[in-house]
């Protein structure tokens, strides 16, 4: 009886080790053993209303950028294929910093604090928004938004160029596609 409780207790202990820790973005460090991700000053929140309370058209959404290349990443917590591309992601923010160029990441989270630990964990810089359910229908009819991830390019005049842009992993393509954006008026 003694051993099976030690199992059971060692195989917890093995397990709980193994889970990625869970902290909160807000905690403040001295309050935990467990380092904490913080946000940093690259990484903004939009609300998906608009000032009437209801849910921001994508082109409000875009409006907002105007004068800028955008960038727009359509991902999820749970999507492997998403988060692989993230890495590439953060080098193409860093090889264009400085330039008017805005990575907006939309993601397909159904849980918003799913949505909250992915961001905080992979820290990605730009502008992230979690969509409403009406949104989220209205990017599936408008850019038939099938699956993630899913990339395009905005111009400066909020024009979609691509619909279907490169992955961040084709860095050097994506990066002259987006520089000759920039070389446009």
């Amino acid at each position: 009886m003694f051993s099976k409780h030690l199992i059971v207790l060692f195989g917890a202990m093995w397990l709980s080790a193994c889970e990625p820790a869970e902290t909160n973005a807000y905690q403040n460090p001295s309050e935990s053993q467990q380092p904490v991700a913080t946000f940093s000053d690259d990484i903004k929140f939009i609300n998906p209303l608009n000032v009437t309370g209801k849910p921001k058209t994508f082109d409000e959404l875009i409006g907002e950028f105007k004068g800028k290349v955008v960038y727009v990443d359509f991902w999820a917590s749970w999507c492997g294929p998403c988060r692989q591309q993230f890495p590439y992601s953060k080098e193409i923010h860093q090889q264009l910093a400085g330039k008017d160029v805005v990575f907006l990441y939309i993601s397909f989270d159904d849980s918003e604090n799913a949505w909250r630990k992915a961001v905080e964990k992979f820290a990605m810089p730009g502008y992230h928004i979690l969509p409403t359910d009406e949104q989220k229908q209205a990017f599936y009819n408008r850019f038939q938004v099938t699956g993630i991830p899913r990339y395009m390019l905005i111009d400066k005049n909020g024009k979609v160029v691509d619909d279907n842009a490169k992955r961040p992993s084709s860095k050097e393509a994506l990066i002259k596609d987006i520089e000759k954006l920039l070389t446009k008026s």
